[in-house]
């Protein structure tokens, strides 16, 4: 089924209201539970090499950044890791973008660094507190959402190339 997408990357997404109903485009929403947590790991991943290189760094200056380490402990780095890359043009983070997701605003657009810097905040404060069990909100949601999607008023869809 050959869906009518923009085929340009910085066109917008746009749709009119709410998401696809999951009933009739299911494309959108295939697979995500499966996917967010494999992105999710791709990122640690990755920023645990940059808390590695940031400690790598502050034992070669003698303990100069070790300040600097302190004030962007992990969740800081996750946060920020988060805003700058949701908010910015691919609409995800690295991991997202490997496994094939993006985050768009419930109008379709992409999000604002404000709406991922909230989606991210949240997702670091709430998850730990429930032991992930506020996580399971995705199994009963119709499209996939995670709490911190509603509350910042975003959705994760598949990205277009996968549509195509």
């Amino acid at each position: 089924m050959k869906l009518n997408l923009p085929q340009r990357a910085d066109a917008t997404f746009d749709w009119e209201d709410t998401p696809p109903d999951p009933l009739a485009n299911p494309e959108y929403y295939d697979g995500l539970l499966w996917r967010r947590p494999i992105a999710f790991a791709i990122d640690l991943a990755i920023l645990a090499a940059i808390m590695a290189t940031l400690f790598f760094a502050n034992i070669v200056t003698f303990g100069l950044l070790g300040i600097f380490i302190a004030v962007l402990w992990p969740v800081i780095i996750l946060v920020l890791y988060d805003t700058f890359l949701i908010g910015g043009p691919g609409a995800g983070t690295v991991g997202m973008r490997c496994v094939g997701l993006e985050v768009r605003s419930w109008q379709g657009a992409r999000p604002t660094h404000l709406q991922a810097a909230i989606m991210s905040a949240i997702f670091c404060l709430i998850t730990p507190w429930t032991a992930g069990l506020i996580l399971v909100i995705g199994l009963f949601s119709d499209r996939r959402r995670l709490a911190h999607d509603f509350l910042s008023g975003t959705v994760v869809i598949n990205r277009r190339s996968e549509l195509d």
